[in-house]
């Protein structure tokens, strides 16, 4: 599709797997290091399985937006898929976890699709920017989490 953009990155942290799951099912505890968060939950009862829904929060004056996030897929401790949708973008983000020495490896795969054509274009056409800028959104929001689990 055109526009459509898919990579992945791999981050490690001292943290075991169920450490990683359990910030991960923190979502009030999110605010605390993803700061352009003032709230966040998961719906209905706290708890990653399909078809829960993670509700966010933005701060204002951040480059962050109140989403809802779809849980498509769960097994603790080890993978999570979600599904969002924003105006202009349709996204799927995978997190796979694994033990890796005395912590974990935690490698998320993330795909954005435009959702209207204009945006397609722009996409394709400024492709190397929505690609960096992704890039880094997942780097530093897994640094963030992973941060919670290592304090977890």
């Amino acid at each position: 599709m055109l526009g459509r953009i898919a990579l992945s990155r791999t981050l490690a942290t001292a943290a075991a797997p169920a450490a990683v799951w359990a910030a991960y099912e923190a979502a009030p505890r999110w605010p605390q290091v993803l700061t352009d968060l003032l709230s966040a939950r998961i719906a209905p009862d706290g708890v990653l399985a399909a078809g829960s829904t993670i509700h966010v929060v933005a701060r204002p004056g951040t480059r962050a937006a109140d989403m809802t996030y779809r849980v498509v897929a769960a097994s603790p401790p080890v993978s999570l898929a979600l599904e969002s949708e924003a105006m202009d973008f349709r996204a799927r983000t995978e997190y796979a976890i694994a033990a890796s020495g005395a912590g974990s490896s935690v490698t998320v795969h993330c795909r954005i699709e435009p959702v209207r054509w204009l945006h397609r274009l722009t996409t394709a056409l400024a492709r190397r920017y929505y690609r960096d800028q992704l890039a880094t959104m997942i780097e530093t929001r897994t640094r963030a989490m992973l941060t919670l689990a290592e304090r977890i």
